[in-house]
């Protein structure tokens, strides 16, 4: 099913940004004259939430389980989201939403600047409708997004 997902995202994009930018989504940024695919460290984005007054921590991890993991969490190809929830040590009982993404090339795809999606992102996003409104919006009415940061793969490929 995954791939199936994939070649039909591919044809979707590859109709208004063509065959080529949709080739080197999937396959990674591609060296035009050796065909050879360059190497991009993965990256995660990760962005630490505070539940809001009056949220019961049952409710948001129920919530998150049931709800927002089946709809937003493979959303995008070559991104998975997840909430995660610290364990042990200063983190204890605290949560972060996780993007575990790909490579740099697939983060600048979707998310070219801060805030902001690309056709791309949009796209998938419009075909979603209005499961993802409706689970990102009770995110929103349930945590807050305190601060954020992206992470780049130092070691290795």
């Amino acid at each position: 099913m995954h791939r199936f997902a994939l070649a039909v995202f591919a044809v979707v994009i590859s109709v208004p940004m063509g065959a080529k930018a949709a080739i080197a989504f999937l396959d990674g940024a591609r060296n035009a004259s050796t065909g050879e695919v360059a190497a991009q460290p993965r990256l995660l984005g990760i962005h630490h939430l505070s539940l809001r007054e009056g949220v019961d921590a049952e409710e948001f991890e129920r919530f998150i389980a049931e709800e927002w993991a089946p709809v937003a969490g493979g959303l995008f190809p070559g991104i998975e989201l997840m909430v995660m929830k610290g364990e042990r040590n200063a983190a204890e009982g605290d949560y972060v939403l996780i993007y575990d993404i790909q490579s740099v090339y697939v983060r600048d795809w979707y998310f070219p600047t801060p805030g902001e999606g690309s056709e791309a992102a949009n796209a998938i996003g419009e075909a979603c409708g209005d499961s993802c409104t409706t689970v990102w919006e009770a995110f929103d009415e349930l945590a807050e997004i305190t601060e954020w940061a992206d992470w780049v793969e130092v070691s290795g490929d």
